[in-house]
């Protein structure tokens, strides 16, 4: 048992989704540190939460042929900020192929020093002229970072935890390019947390290769659950300001999806999926946790895809036999994931 918890955390860890696994660490605490059966594990391939924070396919214009062309890392304090957008790399390639000078010249400053990382890595084929003669080339690379919209099944979850857990590793910036201009109360909101999640960050950023933000009131090495050989963290209490303005803004949200019957039942189920996850820990609450997630079941508008509410199923009988760790996790990545 003790593997297979260091397995199902180490995936998630490699899985380079800096605040998506905050969500997934947390359902697997709530699983890992109190079940004691033996999992079966799932035979198909596993499935990985999509990323939300994204730097695209390199692109660029210069006369030689790239033969290594990586991409710059989406920084932690871009991330957290909702920094995105293209820029430009100015860049000279010396006699061996190697870029031996990178200079940013356009988009957003904050992904200057990253890009130009990146592109003094970049490696090309050896351009010669007409006498075959190696020759230094100039040109530039183009790279491009999106931050994708959340749905509202990941919207519900990740409020539901904020109600529990530090703000930190919230990735709020993909909940705030959902959330319509005109909401302007509910926007606000989202902007002070995010202002919260900032100021905790600037306080005591994390290294830029960690899996999971840390910070002021976040999941703290300080205290912690030992699963296994892997110390699997306790997080203190979120402030009282944050708890205030996530209890505002869950009936807030609802009020305004009242009359959009689909993402109405998909806000509910990342709420309840997220409750369901907290009190299925506790064996005297664990048929509560199975109902809230049959009632999402039932609840479900028409137009809910069949797969959806397949994974709802499993999810409700995994709970209740506390069983298949890796397939409590699937379920979760599946419904998190839809569309």
């Amino acid at each position: 048992m003790r593997y297979e918890v260091l397995k199902i955390f180490v995936n998630i860890m490699k899985s380079n989704l800096i605040f998506c696994s905050f969500a997934l660490v947390l359902a697997i605490f709530t699983i890992a540190a109190y079940s004691q059966i033996t999992p079966n594990l799932r035979d198909s391939t596993p499935m990985r939460m999509p990323e939300e924070f994204i730097v695209q396919d390199v692109r660029g214009k210069i006369v030689n042929k790239p033969s290594y062309l990586p991409k710059p890392q989406y920084p932690s304090s871009a991330k957290i900020s909702g920094i995105e957008g293209t820029v430009r790399v100015k860049i000279k390639v010396g006699l061996e192929g190697s870029v031996i000078e990178a200079k940013s010249f356009e988009g957003p400053v904050e992904l200057y020093s990253v890009c130009e990382e990146a592109a003094l890595k970049t490696r090309f084929v050896i351009a010669r002229d007409s006498t075959n003669q190696p020759i230094q080339t100039e040109g530039h690379l183009t790279y491009t970072f999106e931050i994708k919209a959340a749905n509202w099944i990941k919207i519900g979850y990740h409020l539901n935890f904020l109600q529990l857990f530090p703000i930190t590793s919230a990735p709020l910036p993909t909940i705030l390019k959902t959330i319509p201009n005109d909401w302007k109360e509910e926007f606000a909101q989202f902007k002070r947390l995010q202002t919260l999640q900032i100021e905790g960050f600037e306080k005591n950023p994390p290294p830029e290769n960690s899996q999971l933000i840390g910070g002021s009131g976040v999941i703290s090495p300080n205290s912690a659950s030992v699963v296994g050989q892997f110390r699997v963290p306790i997080p203190p209490r979120p402030s009282a300001e944050q708890i205030s303005i996530v209890q505002n803004l869950i009936p807030a949200l609802q009020n305004r999806l009242k009359d959009d019957e689909l993402n109405f039942w998909k806000f509910k189920v990342g709420l309840g999926i997220g409750k369901a996850l907290v009190i299925s820990r506790n064996p005297v609450t664990q048929n509560d946790a199975v109902a809230i997630i049959r009632d999402l079941q039932t609840s479900a508008p028409k137009d809910v895809s069949t797969k959806v509410l397949e994974e709802l199923e499993n999810l409700s009988q995994l709970l209740q036999k506390r069983t298949e760790r890796d397939g409590i996790n699937q379920a979760l990545i599946y419904i998190l994931s839809s569309k």
